[in-house]
């Protein structure tokens, strides 16, 4: 899961650009193939992504263009959008810290990029789909 800060709502227009998630906390953990779902605060989940490459150190301003460049971004993971919500995202209600509905911490949220659970991102990557593309009908669901 990749956050994107409230506070800098132009790192995530940025990223999509340099198509590059940037990370502040040494060498990001993940490979080509694994799936992002994308947290944007204040919004709830907005999409998904698929990484495509190895995380990287940013070669240059042009691989870390956002506010601190490489003395902040540590590291870079090549990533390619797949669904992106227009408008709203998918906010989950939290209890005590956790995520009610997916049982994710919302320290998890604060970590730039974190490892969940599969159950919980195919839940939210369900519901994604659905807030896209609509419910399935049961006719569809047989067809």
């Amino acid at each position: 899961m990749a956050t994107v800060s409230k506070h800098e709502p132009r790192n995530w227009d940025l990223c999509k650009e340099v198509g590059l998630f940037g990370y502040t906390r040494g060498m990001a953990k993940c490979e080509p193939g694994d799936h992002l779902l994308i947290w944007f605060g204040g919004r709830g989940y907005i999409g998904f992504g698929l990484v495509t490459g190895y995380a990287r150190r940013p070669s240059g301003k042009a691989e870390a263009p956002w506010s601190g460049g490489t003395s902040r971004f540590t590291s870079v993971v090549p990533f390619k959008m797949q669904l992106e919500l227009p408008n709203d995202g998918l906010y989950l209600a939290f209890v005590n810290n956790i995520q009610k509905q997916t049982g994710i911490n919302t320290a998890k949220l604060q970590h730039s990029l974190s490892a969940i659970p599969d159950e919980a991102a195919v839940q939210v990557t369900r519901q994604l789909l659905e807030m896209e593309l609509g419910k399935p009908s049961d006719a569809e669901m047989f067809a």
